[in-house]
């Protein structure tokens, strides 16, 4: 053998291998090379060990086609269940995973929601016609082609599977045929009802009293148990009873009222009722509920214009009956701060001493008898001898924001700015700790009405913070020939110019029947930071409820420009209090149908 031939027989073979990551092609093989930490390729399928993740089965290497969610990672990159890389596992083949669509990148739990298109990007398993999640898509026609044929994804989802929905907000996941119907001017439960009527009075208690009796006239809620839910006090001035037009008062306690939802309450119910013995007295024609005396406990004053007396129940339960010395007492209020006596009573007459009307201020001590002619603190009067009525309406409010209560006064027919044009009077409370004895009401504030024979100042409501400022507003009652309007006065500092000055924000009632003291009630319903107004319409049997972001800088009527309303039997909405009677912390309507002798409670949602 040549000595050629012996040198190439002495060199190792060549094998030859596929290019690729820990491949080395056409390198010679050589026994020292290999070893325990050494790659190998056992399996002989081109790929060495540091890169075949199975070196025992030639049908896995990095060369190799992935078959997806067979529980084998043939092409070795890791991954076997996630075949769009979208970094999310399927769904449907690993039990870990929540890729709801492992053949489209936009679709996982990352997605962006399209909604109505079919698909459910987000992988979040709700209907895709059903963007508010409410449990209830929109109907067919309102969705882009409503294509229901194409969810596939959502068959236990009762509401996206039928052929159509029946959900007219899809944005708001409170209001679907399943949610309560509420008074806020939104058609909840998407009846069609989109006016904001609320005409099935869902879970409402009717107490029952006596028609032809004047039962409901006077509402009034309070929390007279300190139990944190209110009791309503009503009264039926014309109840006969053992004494025939000797009237009558009442009070339903809570706990009666909210265990009654579609179910009625008697009068014979009530849990502390009150007759005066006597005849004709007409006990309850003015009711007030406040704490009177600084005890903590809600005491009850009311009138008895038939027997010249004001009544006053203390929150103990005992009576007494100061006498009054003018026959007809057209208002009450109270809880005013004045000087060392910490609780006042407010009474005002639109008649009598010389007919220009009149206002006293009564002391806290309730115990004893006490005749307004000359037990009073303050007796405020009209020094021009006109017949101005000052007295028809009282109220105890904070007008200017300064957290003490402030004195208004209603004169409707005072003549100072227009013949008949009315006006109201206001004393600023910190001022009424340094006023005592005789005083004119010329020497105070006053805002008028600017039309002659408007009657501005028949009633006052306090109407809360209508406008959002901070500042408590006034509602100012008036009334020209068929139209009673709800004048909305804005608090605060315009009030105490001379004289202040109507803002344009006012209601129209086309209200003929009846008086108007009653009429309207505000809280802040919709926890907004402004506050609604529920006005009573007996005339068309109906309660309308605007909301405090709609009032402001407007005028409106309440038969066409409500929020919303509820609509009873004739007479209904004679009056109209708020406050959480059922005991659910939330608000409830109470509206008043003396025509019938009911009252109704209705709860709101709020």
């Amino acid at each position: 053998m040549s000595l050629l031939w012996q040198l190439v027989a002495c060199l190792p073979p060549v094998i030859e291998y596929d290019t690729g990551p820990g491949i080395v092609e056409s390198q010679p093989h050589s026994d020292s090379d290999s070893g325990p930490d050494q790659p190998v390729d056992n399996d002989s399928d081109g790929y060495t060990s540091d890169v075949d993740c199975d070196d025992d089965n030639a049908a896995v290497n990095p060369g190799r086609e992935e078959i997806w969610y067979d529980g084998t990672d043939q092409d070795c990159d890791g991954n076997d269940m996630d075949q769009d890389l979208d970094g999310f596992a399927s769904s449907r083949w690993d039990p870990s995973g929540d890729d709801c669509d492992d053949s489209d990148h936009n679709v996982n739990p990352d997605g962006v929601e399209v909604w109505y298109d079919g698909v459910d990007q987000d992988c979040n398993q709700t209907c895709d016609y059903d963007m508010d999640q409410d449990g209830e898509a929109i109907p067919l026609s309102e969705t882009n082609g409503g294509a229901y044929e194409n969810v596939t994804y959502d068959n236990d989802f009762d509401p996206c599977t039928g052929s159509e929905g029946d959900d007219c907000d899809d944005e708001n996941a409170s209001i679907s045929s399943d949610a309560d119907e509420i008074v806020d001017g939104v058609d909840n439960d998407c009846d069609g009802a989109d006016d904001g009527e609320w005409s099935d009075m869902a879970d409402h208690v009717a107490i029952l009293g006596a028609s032809s009796a004047g039962f409901g006239v006077e509402l009034t809620v309070h929390d007279s148990d300190g139990d944190g839910k209110d009791d309503l006090f009503t009264s039926l001035p014309a109840y006969d009873g053992v004494f025939s037009g000797g009237g009558f008062l009442a009070r339903f306690d809570s706990g009666v009222i909210g265990s009654r939802a579609n179910s009625t309450v008697g009068l014979n119910e009530a849990g502390v009722s009150v007759s005066p013995g006597v005849a004709n007295s007409a006990l309850g024609t003015r009711l007030l509920a406040a704490d009177l005396d600084g005890s903590g406990d809600v005491d009850i004053a009311t009138t008895a214009p038939g027997s010249d007396v004001v009544w006053l129940l203390e929150g103990d339960s005992s009576t007494s009956t100061p006498d009054a010395s003018i026959r007809s007492v057209y208002a009450l209020d109270g809880d005013l701060d004045f000087a060392t006596i910490e609780e006042l009573l407010v009474i005002g007459s639109a008649s009598g001493d010389g007919d220009q009307g009149v206002v006293f201020l009564i002391g806290g001590d309730l115990s004893s008898d006490q005749v307004l002619g000359s037990d009073y603190e303050l007796k405020i009067a009209d020094g021009d001898d006109q017949p101005d009525s000052l007295g028809a309406a009282v109220l105890v409010a904070d007008a200017n924001g300064d957290g003490v209560p402030d004195l208004l006064m209603g004169a409707p027919t005072d003549d100072v700015s227009k013949t008949d044009g009315g006006g109201v009077y206001l004393i600023d409370g910190t001022d009424l700790g340094t006023t005592t004895g005789v005083v004119d009401v010329t020497d105070f504030s006053r805002v008028s009405g600017d039309k002659a024979g408007w009657m501005f100042g028949q009633n006052l409501i306090d109407v809360g913070d209508f406008d959002g400022d901070g500042n408590g507003d006034i509602g100012v009652v008036s009334s020209e020939g068929t139209t009673t309007r709800l004048h909305l006065v804005e608090g605060g500092g315009s009030f105490f110019s001379k004289p202040a000055t109507l803002i344009p924000a006012r209601i129209e009632i086309d209200r003929t029947t009846g008086r108007e003291w009653d009429l309207a009630a505000a809280a802040d319903l919709d926890a907004d930071g402004k506050s609604d107004v529920v006005i009573g319409n007996p005339d068309r049997s109906t309660a309308y409820v605007f909301l405090g972001s709609g009032l402001s800088d407007r005028s409106t009527s309440v038969s066409t420009d409500a929020d919303a309303f509820v609509t009873g039997s004739s007479g209904f909405g004679a009056a109209v209090a708020l406050g959480d009677v059922v005991g659910d912390e939330a608000w409830d309507l109470v509206v008043s149908n003396p025509d019938s002798g009911k009252i109704i409670v209705l709860p709101t949602g709020f």
